[in-house]
């Protein structure tokens, strides 16, 4: 979290708004906890039992809903801080509603995502922009995401007391990189479509 944030929000609306914003955050945060425990015991996540199909689907639903403990873990947390007066924004913003890549990753820990993109993409990116938009965009992008998954590693040293050196976690952070890269290329080449919310 950003520091300079972290202070400027410190009871920076009427408190019973930030209350109110705190206590639905530590709900939604419970929620998503509950969620997360009747998948990990009802999704069939053992890759060794499956036997069709439908159990390969169920299981890669299953892995996927399983970040649901993080982001109520994070829901709390902050949700928490609020109750302190820290009217901190919101970590996570409707991920599972995401349309592409990129939107999945504008909308999933949104901390870490401001934290990487300050540190790693914009200083890369104008630094590599007299090479062109597309080349600085693709060469930011990927250091991006091969820091991310080395700052990961370094997080699960700290926790685990080894580093995650893993073929396995690296391919799904450099897939989900390539990834965001193409549907970044294609919204800078055609154009994001924006809609406007309803008016109140």
């Amino acid at each position: 979290m950003d520091y300079k944030t972290f202070c400027s929000t410190y009871y920076n609306e009427d408190w019973p708004r930030i209350y109110q914003t705190g206590l639905k955050w530590m709900l939604r945060g419970v929620i998503q906890l509950l969620l997360y425990r009747l998948v990990y015991q009802y999704a069939p996540l053992d890759v060794y039992k499956l036997s069709s199909a439908l159990d390969v689907a169920g299981c890669m639903l299953g892995m996927y809903l399983l970040y649901l403990r993080i982001s109520g873990t994070f829901h709390l947390i902050v949700g928490l801080l609020l109750m302190f007066g820290f009217n901190l924004p919101e970590t996570h913003h409707l991920y599972y509603l995401a349309t592409s890549f990129t939107d999945f990753w504008r909308r999933i820990n949104i901390y870490w995502k401001d934290f990487v993109m300050k540190l790693f993409f914009y200083p890369t990116h104008f630094k590599l922009r007299k090479m062109g938009t597309l080349w600085a965009l693709s060469i930011a992008t990927l250091i991006t995401f091969l820091a991310t998954w080395l700052l990961h590693s370094w997080q699960w040293f700290w926790i685990r007391g080894r580093p995650l050196l893993d073929w396995k976690d690296f391919s799904f952070w450099i897939i989900l990189g390539v990834l965001v890269l193409v549907t970044a290329i294609y919204e800078t080449t055609r154009g994001r479509k924006r809609t406007l919310d309803r008016p109140g």
